[in-house]
């Protein structure tokens, strides 16, 4: 199950990348060499892992097939494959009425990048509006390596959440301190990051967004996370794990959120009942 859930945590981390390259390409004309350099400057700081290592000889490579000249990914179909690992992810978080929102839209993501014909016939009936990013290049190269942290981290906080609660409905005895180093040892996301995690998990294994260590981190690069989103929307580039990455620690961190609405909305039409927030009880009203 934790190998299944590392896979899940894979995919949102992967997707982070693309639309982190499709930023760079799509909304500052970058070539593929260009942003291997800047992935290339993440590696050696906070966002240093295999998954950007591997990123940047990705993006440095040639094509070399029959003669043909420029960067390969330029040649590679937009159509992401899959073996099932971040699907079964999903769908067994949402069997067990857990939230990993990052994790599923970039199931998501890759099951829409399959459908090549029918976006490509659609992108001549909406094309793009003619839009000049707010944010110079150099300024969003460094909103980008905040917002990236900010949504790895949030992506491993879903992912550790969902181990978490499993393990106790199942009366698993698993160690997300373990976990961390284990992860950390030789797997697909492995990070520096994850040492970190470790010695957060030896002393609680509250959710990953409690860590005094992490609240610093998350407090420090959501407002980044935040400013790119806000400035790439208009540009047309679609962002899901980006979108879920700022939604999930919205939400988490959100006190008194709107779902008070939906129950209301619930009672109303199928008297589902509610709670109240000043009394013990279950509750339905006659709304007419």
């Amino acid at each position: 199950y934790v190998k299944m859930v590392h896979n899940g945590i894979e995919y949102g981390i992967m997707q982070l990348i693309a639309e982190s390259y499709d930023i760079l390409r799509t909304g500052y004309g970058m070539q593929a060499s260009e942003i291997a350099d800047v992935f290339a400057g993440f590696t050696k700081g906070k966002l240093s892992s295999y998954l950007f290592d591997i990123a940047v000889p990705v993006l440095r490579k040639q094509d070399d097939q029959d003669g043909k000249t420029g960067a390969l990914i330029d040649a590679i179909l937009d159509q992401a494959s899959n073996k099932g690992t971040g699907k079964w992810t999903s769908v067994d978080a949402l069997d067990r009425g857990q939230a990993i929102p990052t994790i599923t839209a970039a199931v998501y993501a890759r099951y829409t990048s399959t459908n090549k014909d029918v976006r490509t016939a659609l992108s001549s009936v909406y094309p793009k509006s003619e839009y000049s990013p707010a944010l110079d290049q150099s300024d969003m190269i460094a909103a980008l390596e905040d917002a990236l942290y900010a949504g790895v981290l949030s992506c491993f906080a879903q992912g550790y959440d969902l181990i978490v609660q499993v393990a106790e409905a199942e009366k698993w005895d698993i160690d997300l301190a373990e976990v961390s180093r284990i992860w950390e040892g030789g797997c697909i996301i492995r990070a520096t990051l994850l040492s970190e995690f470790q010695e957060g998990f030896k002393e609680s294994s509250a959710h990953l967004l409690s860590h005094s260590h992490i609240v610093e981190k998350i407090t420090t690069s959501v407002p980044h996370l935040r400013a790119l989103i806000a400035q790439t929307v208009q540009l047309g580039i679609a962002l899901p794990a980006f979108y879920s990455a700022l939604g999930y620690i919205d939400a988490m961190t959100t006190a008194n959120s709107s779902a008070n609405m939906i129950q209301g909305l619930r009672d109303y039409f199928g008297a589902h009942t509610y709670k109240r927030n000043d009394m013990e009880g279950t509750f339905h009203s006659h709304w007419d």
